[in-house]
């Protein structure tokens, strides 16, 4: 256990939103360029849900406990080239799950083999600093907070591409992911975004479990959004809609996780004062958590490159006081 010497503690939070985790990645390859740092040393405590998972999970997997195997940069080239691996779709999936209205739109089989390839065999206690991914488990039907200072804790621990593939498991997306822990017991998990697409809160509650006497006006959160996009139907068209309506035309999933994305901010913000929220505003067309084009990745990566250079002030000063430990 991290002992409290009233230092600032730093925690990362990244957002989930699918192939816009893509922002995030970019935002965060801007901060270890400025910083000449890689994340895991400028951080505490990095939490992730689903696609934010993803990346923090691979910005702190290591092949020999010391530097880690993906840079940010690195990250972003995975969601450019990957992406659509990912989110792979044949025309036979497409008849069989209604395009995703009675199955999971998407076999997940593909994922797991490129989680596989990216993490091998590395277990959440091996994360180069503390690591919290939320994920809903569908056997206790409750939420599950999978965190390496557990894993340290006990005997039981988590192959990471396990738990990568838990937490990004959306539902209507994504069958949920059934795997065992290093002890034999089956999981079942699904998307953390269910309850935390926004983890800060989640960042806050460990870092007291890692410091008991932290004092709360020593946390600094730097909370990365995966952008903010519009309902895909106006107010108007959703007025009497039912299922069709709602989930296949106004992406009900991903609207419903970016309203909890927005409601914990309000609240970290009342009790936090040295909270930074990055979030970038996308139009309708770039909303899509699956769409993965080569015009949509582009158009989400130059929504990332706009958002820093206006925000450009901002995230400098955060890379100072990242840099002084202020």
């Amino acid at each position: 256990m991290i002992t409290s010497d009233q230092k600032p503690f730093w925690i990362l939070s990244i957002d989930g939103g699918g192939v816009r985790g893509i922002i995030p990645a970019r935002v965060l390859q801007y901060i270890e360029e400025g910083t000449q740092k890689p994340i895991h040393e400028l951080f505490d405590l990095i939490v992730g849900t689903s696609t934010g998972g993803l990346i923090a999970l691979g910005l702190t997997c290591s092949e020999n406990s010391q530097t880690p195997k993906y840079s940010a940069k690195e990250i972003v080239n995975i969601y450019l080239r990957q992406a659509s691996q990912i989110f792979s779709n044949s025309i036979f999936r497409k008849i069989l799950t209604g395009n995703g209205l009675w199955g999971a739109k998407y076999d997940r089989t593909g994922y797991d083999l490129i989680l596989k390839n990216m993490f091998g065999d590395f277990l959440l206690s091996q994360a180069l600093c503390p690591v919290v991914i939320p994920t809903y488990s569908l056997i206790k039907s409750a939420p599950n907070i999978f965190t390496s200072r557990k894993t340290l804790e006990s005997k039981v621990d988590y192959f990471m591409r396990d738990i990568a593939g838990a937490t990004s498991a959306a539902p209507t997306y994504f069958p949920p992911k059934q795997f065992t822990d290093t002890q034999g017991t089956i999981h079942i998990e699904a998307d953390g975004g269910i309850f935390a697409n926004n983890p800060e809160t989640i960042g806050v509650t460990e870092s007291f479990n890692l410091m008991p006497d932290l004092q709360r006006e020593n946390i600094r959160i730097i909370s990365i959004g995966t952008g903010s996009p519009k309902l895909a139907q106006t107010a108007s068209k959703l007025t009497d809609a039912g299922m069709i309506g709602w989930v296949m035309k106004a992406n009900l999933i991903d609207v419903m996780m970016d309203a909890d994305s927005d409601w914990y901010e309000d609240e970290i913000n009342i009790l936090y004062s040295k909270a930074h929220r990055l979030q970038a505003t996308l139009p309708e067309n770039l909303g899509q958590l699956d769409n993965t084009t080569s015009e949509n990745l582009n158009g989400l990566l130059q929504a990332a490159e706009n958002y820093i250079e206006a925000n450009k002030q901002l995230i400098d000063n955060i890379v100072t006081s990242l840099v002084s430990g202020d």
